[in-house]
């Protein structure tokens, strides 16, 4: 079984249910060196549904719920998320980005924007 591998900048998404990515039944992604921001969802940014992803090293910055776990749960560790997670050395420390587009959703260009740190 392959294990799916994702680095992305996943930013202004917008779903009337989740706003950047679904874990569902079985596929336990690996998530490294993501950015994940300023996405739009009427549920939370990142659906885990019957899965155990790991996420290292990302950088999960929202406004809404990040999660929305149902039967399964995410490993999160050396991560910058927006209110916190339980793991190993993740932070909850705005990451600063340098010039973030100024709102959530995809109304907002987020190609124009900066997503590097200051």
């Amino acid at each position: 079984i392959h294990t799916p591998y994702f680095y992305n900048i996943i930013v202004n998404n917008s779903s009337q249910s989740y706003g950047s990515i679904a874990i569902d039944t079985g596929s336990n992604a690996y998530l490294l060196n993501n950015t994940i921001a300023n996405n739009y969802s009427g549920i939370a940014s990142l659906m885990v549904n019957g899965s155990f992803p790991l996420i290292k090293n990302c950088l999960i910055w929202e406004q809404n719920d990040i999660f929305s776990l149902v039967n399964g749960a995410p490993s999160v560790s050396y991560s910058c998320i927006r209110g916190g997670y339980n793991g190993t050395g993740n932070l909850d420390t705005d990451p600063l980005f340098h010039n973030p587009s100024t709102g959530s959703g995809n109304v907002f260009n987020g190609w124009e924007a900066s997503w590097i740190l200051n």
